[in-house]
């Protein structure tokens, strides 16, 4: 049974505000944190949160500013410029590369 997704500009979750546009840290690669900016956040009627993010280029650490460098990903950067095809099986998620 599929339950009902709601779309909604912000949220609380344990006091902490999550809003469109606000900026997160959504993982660490090479000891470089990967940041998104938040695009949509949706609310499933079981206390789901999903938040979609546009994934930001981690450049560097500037020590200066003890802050690090990001930009957005482009379009002729992607590894491959064909969009791939999504796979669910046995309750997972997979990516298919053509």
């Amino acid at each position: 049974m599929l339950l009902p997704l709601y779309s909604c500009p912000w949220i609380k979750v344990n006091g902490t505000l999550y809003k469109e546009g606000y900026l997160v840290a959504r993982g660490v690669y090479k000891d470089f944190p990967l940041f998104g900016r938040v695009k949509q956040i949706v609310c499933a009627e079981a206390g789901e949160i999903f938040l979609y993010l546009q994934p930001l280029n981690t450049n560097g650490l500037e020590n200066h500013l003890n802050a690090y460098s990001v930009q957005p990903i482009l379009q002729k950067d992607l590894l491959t410029h064909e969009p791939v095809q999504k796979l669910n099986f046995e309750g997972d998620h997979y990516i298919i590369l053509r």
